[in-house]
């Protein structure tokens, strides 16, 4: 435990946190250095470097005003977040510092991501469950390079009817709602208050095919559905999900969100 967390109560001397601020300038340049334009279908690396000016994501509020704060529980400004109609999600647009890390991850590998300048990231909190006046520090989804390649592999097998299974900001839906293949389209959430806040602004971004929304939990009902391909989105954590057999569908693909942290926070 002590090889994880150090000693207590010991402290960097002002030549030892000298030769750490060092290292870490010199990794940063050296990574600035090497930043490549940012692609959705760019390779996964563990070390991506990126240029900021060309890393754009979908804002489904546009009005709302980025703010500085890592922890969503510091975000005190009205005009920084924006919450649902009952208060049990927020939503903010986290400004990213240049040459601050996050986590990526890409099946049992992980990684880091480092923009040579500032980025936006919108992010979806919920509601602590044992504190009434918190939020959960690790977002419920948040729209990172590792969102974007951990999806990735599910977007590539929707075809025909497609069930998607959690809403969170609706990237995968959306993407899925873009193919050519995807001909119809059963959206599973189990929050209606999600449904009616977020889905309005994310059919904007979506393609013209037939979608029916079930508002129910995908544990239950999904496995009672009949569709070609079903993409499930609803776990807390990365790695090792599964699901309940679904004899009427023959491929069922899962994904975890996962938890997100840049050096100085969570995300």
């Amino acid at each position: 435990m002590l090889g994880l967390f150090g000693f207590p109560g010991l402290r960097d001397t002002p030549a030892e946190h000298a030769v750490h601020k060092k290292r870490r300038e010199i990794e940063r340049d050296r990574r600035f250095a090497a930043a490549v334009p940012w692609d959705p279908k760019l390779k996964w690396n563990q070390e991506w470097n990126i240029k900021a000016d060309t890393y754009e994501v979908r804002n489904l509020f546009p009005d709302v005003k980025p703010t500085d704060h890592a922890h969503i529980d510091y975000v005190k400004s009205d005009d920084e977040k924006v919450l649902s109609p009952e208060g049990t999600f927020v939503y903010c647009v986290k400004r990213l510092k240049a040459g601050e890390k996050l986590a990526t991850l890409y099946s049992n590998q992980q990684g880091t991501v480092m923009f040579d300048g500032p980025v936006l990231v919108p992010c979806l909190h919920e509601k602590h469950g044992y504190h009434e006046n918190r939020w959960s520090k690790s977002p419920w989804m948040s729209l990172t390079p590792m969102e974007f390649v951990t999806l990735r592999a599910g977007i590539r097998f929707a075809k025909k009817h497609t069930v998607v299974a959690g809403l969170g900001l609706g990237h995968q839906l959306i993407e899925v709602s873009l193919k050519k293949t995807v001909k119809q389209i059963t959206l599973v959430e189990k929050s209606q208050e999600l449904v009616d806040w977020l889905l309005p602004r994310i059919r904007e971004f979506m393609g013209n095919v037939p979608m029916d929304v079930v508002v129910d939990d995908a544990r239950k009902v999904v496995p009672k559905m009949t569709a070609d391909v079903a993409i499930i989105d609803i776990f807390r954590g990365y790695g090792g999900n599964t699901f309940s057999d679904c004899p009427n569908i023959p491929r069922v693909w899962c994904w975890g969100s996962a938890e997100i942290y840049s050096s100085d926070g969570y995300w």
